[in-house]
């Protein structure tokens, strides 16, 4: 099948770090074979010298929603918010990428304009996916990320950047073992280091690419090391849901409770307790052995 002739799009992320650059898989692509794209999200616009072809705008709100309707088509990430709801009502083509689809609230799917993510394969090739089959190109895991020139990658080869937040609470693991983790990693000769609160994401970023390991809960500044190639270790509370929200670039690590741990409620709502220090550490130092091997384990 043909691709479509060029036309301007508006892709529209949800309002994660990681969810911009998720997206930014998609509009990097379009505009590499001649579409004029524009990536709507609060978040990256700090990283705007890391992505020199690219344009961003800010998130829609009810109030500026109309400027959608400059473009000829929408591509939206489906987070079944309000303004994405808000936004279908445009009179616009638009394309949809769901995460999950419920015949009970959502209406069916179109083949030719929605895409529904598989739970088997990460966020990132999912986003890969659905640019192919949406738009009918071959894609590939880019999203145009282009590092400051000034900066050396994995500069800091010892160190270790931790982050131990995220999104919500709901997803962090406990903070004495992170600190349990992080005079575990000095005994044995890193330097791990907490990701401190830096002004703008381009710090981040910069900090993070000087960094030879991140490990962190799941969250954006895990998606960010890992677009910049930085071997990760990400800690959640099942392998299901990592398998899907792991980040998608360099090398990862999963780590999660065993499944045991995940028959019951209340099991599952206390899963950062049934994660040990060693496990983490244990998966570690597999990575640093090994950073170019993608290994999904982490049931230890």
């Amino acid at each position: 099948m043909e691709p479509p002739p060029p036309q301007s799009i508006a892709v529209v992320a949800s309002a994660g770090i990681g969810d911009a650059l998720l997206m930014q898989i998609c509009a990097h692509r379009l505009r590499e074979i001649g579409h004029q794209t524009t990536l709507f999200s609060d978040p990256i616009h700090s990283l705007s010298d890391w992505f020199p072809n690219a344009r961003f705008a800010p998130r829609p709100t009810t109030d500026t929603l109309t400027s959608l309707n400059t473009f000829d088509a929408i591509l939206l990430q489906h987070d079944n918010s309000p303004l994405a709801r808000q936004i279908l009502q445009l009179p616009k083509p638009t394309y949809l990428i769901y995460g999950a689809h419920d015949p009970l609230k959502h209406p069916p799917l179109r083949p030719s304009l929605d895409f529904l993510c598989s739970k088997q394969i990460c966020i990132a090739q999912n986003i890969q996916s659905a640019c192919s089959a949406l738009f009918h190109t071959p894609s590939k895991n880019d999203n145009g990320i282009t590092p400051l020139p000034h900066l050396i990658h994995r500069k800091f080869n010892t160190r270790v950047a931790i982050h131990t937040g995220s999104s919500s609470t709901k997803k962090n693991w406990l903070p004495s073992r992170f600190h349990k983790l992080q005079n575990k990693l000095i005994q044995l000769g890193f330097a791990p280091c907490l990701v401190p609160t830096f002004p703008t994401l381009s710090e981040l970023a910069s900090f993070l690419y000087e960094s030879a390991f991140f490990i962190g809960n799941d969250s954006g500044p895990g998606h960010l090391a890992s677009n910049l190639n930085i071997p990760t270790i990400t800690i959640g509370s099942s392998r299901e849901q990592l398998t899907f929200w792991r980040p998608g670039w360099g090398p990862n690590r999963i780590v999660y409770p065993h499944p045991f741990f995940n028959k019951t409620k209340l099991t599952r709502e206390n899963w950062k307790y049934f994660i040990t220090t060693n496990q983490v550490l244990i998966n570690f130092l597999k990575l640093n052995q090994n950073p170019d091997n993608l290994y999904l384990g982490g049931d230890l």
